[in-house]
């Protein structure tokens, strides 16, 4: 019994000694748990695909650019500088081919491009793909091209998806590496201003992939061996999707990040993808694709373009303007790369089943113009909240948001706002009456200064804002602009249309303030 009592009193003891080293060790496991946590959403690995942190923000030098891959004027089903110009895109890959020992502008003259308001990405490289037949002659080819073409051109892509392309043809890694160092050395000495673009990885990839292990390779001997301590400016992000997972643009650059910083590149470098896309309708070459709707297609346009902005691709240039007709190595019809385009082509056999005429244009031709329109002026981006997106810059703010469960707009977004749909379509209404749904809505246009609601400035008396002393159909509807449709516009008759006294009865706040203006005659 004495021999229990003593146990009791000396396991109470050891029990009141490992209490307090609990109480020690709980706040240091707290304080390491949340320093694994920030580490996570600051570093990202390439195996988790982490997604960027909520209040992350993304600025870029220049403004966000979108554009397309390739833009062919001499397009049978139509001419896509034309479509290309209507959508607002800005950019475009142009492909160079170096064929029978001669370069050949492929598609459209880079100079009638330029003219039109592009920026190129060039893309000189041989066709077929692979090393040239003698490197002395492609090197002078290319040194008389950059020559000519560098007061228009400033970036210069060294190849294009060689994991895909030159391994098809037998070509090793190490001859892609000096293909990409021979040709980095002219671009550096013709044009000291130019940027050079490493082609990147045909799509995304996983750890144990072909490719992914074909380009870890290239880049650790590009690093060997470079004489320059930059070897390249920008990296090349590719991506093509089927399943409706649009968080895979912003976990793909996140991958490739780490790919970059595990092959030993510290320094900044640029992130663009020259292309990417989805398709609408079923692809006749793979069973295993699903049919996808013009609506979704257009939906997963604007996703994916917002999830590479906010992971810090500062270019993207979506695949065709018009569908492809008979794409890929073995010509066939109805592919995947068939149904990518924003505009259908008529020949097609999902057109002709459908009926569907040359030149009709898809859902996601609008989901881009009107994208296009409102994000390519802006050179920040930050995710506020859950696929809630604040675009801005020194002087307007635009928000793009989405839920894939019914929701509503933070707390922070207040007021009267805009409202405008992926087709063009706007309202205005009240923050707080927003629903988020499936559907990519843009939120505001024109914003205070703390960056929430509705609230036109007045400027100059400048048609379309506050004080021009015009009563537009927006502030009929909102009786946003006293000034300029209610009774504080002095009321003076020879005033300008919209005020009190103009003679005209243009609406409801004129029925209500205005009766000298509304009365029968």
């Amino acid at each position: 019994m004495a021999f229990f009592k003593t146990s009791m009193r000396e396991t109470t003891k050891q029990n009141r000694g490992m209490i307090k080293v609990i109480i020690i060790i709980i706040p240091i496991l707290i304080l390491i748990i949340a320093g694994i946590i920030l580490l996570k959403t600051r570093f990202f690995s390439k195996d988790s695909g982490q997604d960027l942190e909520y209040g992350y923000s993304i600025t870029t030098e220049q403004s966000f650019m979108m554009g397309f891959m390739e833009i062919d004027k001499n397009n049978k089903f139509g001419n896509e500088i034309g479509y290309a110009l209507e959508l607002g895109a800005r950019g475009a890959r142009c492909s160079i081919w170096y064929i029978k020992d001669n370069f050949e502008e492929i598609f459209t003259p880079m100079a009638e491009l330029y003219n039109s308001g592009f920026e190129i990405i060039g893309d000189p490289r041989p066709m077929p793909p692979g090393p040239p037949a003698n490197y002395n002659d492609y090197k002078n080819k290319l040194r008389a091209l950059i020559r000519d073409k560098k007061d228009i051109i400033k970036y210069w892509q060294i190849g294009n998806e060689p994991d895909l392309m030159w391994q098809r043809g037998g070509y090793t890694a190490d001859d892609f590496v000096r293909f990409f160092l021979e040709a980095a050395e002219v671009i550096r000495d013709e044009c000291s201003d130019c940027k050079i673009v490493l082609a990147g990885i045909s799509n995304q990839y996983d750890s144990s992939s072909e490719n992914y292990d074909f380009y870890e390779e290239v880049l650790e001997k590009i690093k060997k061996q470079s004489s320059d301590s930059k070897p390249f400016d920008v990296f090349d992000v590719h991506l093509y999707t089927d399943d409706g997972d649009y968080d895979r643009a912003e976990r793909a650059v996140n991958d490739y990040k780490k790919l970059l910083s595990d092959t030993g590149y510290s320094y900044d470098i640029e992130l663009v993808s020259t292309e990417f896309g989805t398709y609408s309708g079923k692809p006749k070459d793979q069973n295993i694709l699903p049919f996808q709707s013009e609506e979704f297609q257009a939906e997963m346009l604007i996703k994916l373009y917002v999830k590479f902005f906010n992971a810090g691709v500062t270019k993207a240039f979506w695949t065709s303007v018009i569908n492809i007709h008979k794409f890929g190595f073995e010509g066939q019809e109805g592919g995947y790369f068939d149904l990518v385009g924003l505009i259908y082509n008529g020949a097609g056999s999902y057109d002709i089943e459908h009926g569907i005429k040359k030149g009709t244009k898809k859902k996601a031709f609008y989901a881009y113009k009107t994208l296009a329109s409102k994000v390519q002026d802006k050179t920040s981006v930050e995710e506020i909240s859950e696929n809630v997106f604040r675009f801005s810059n020194e002087s307007d703010i635009v928000y793009i948001a989405w839920s894939d469960d019914k929701g509503k707009l933070p707390s922070s977004i207040t007021g009267t706002v805009k409202v405008t749909d992926y087709l063009g379509n706007e309202k205005i209404m009240d923050a707080s009456d927003v629903v988020l749904d499936s559907s990519p809505i843009f939120i505001g246009t024109n914003l205070d200064n703390s960056g929430n609601g509705y609230n036109p400035p007045e400027e100059d008396f400048q048609e379309g804002k506050c004080g021009d002393g015009f009563c537009d159909d927006l502030e009929k509807q909102t009786g946003l602009c006293p000034k300029d449709c209610g009774d504080l516009e002095n009321g003076s008759e020879g005033g300008a249309q919209g005020r009190c006294g103009d003679g005209i009865c243009d609406g409801p706040i004129e029925v209500r303030n205005c009766p000298q203006d509304c009365v029968e005659r």
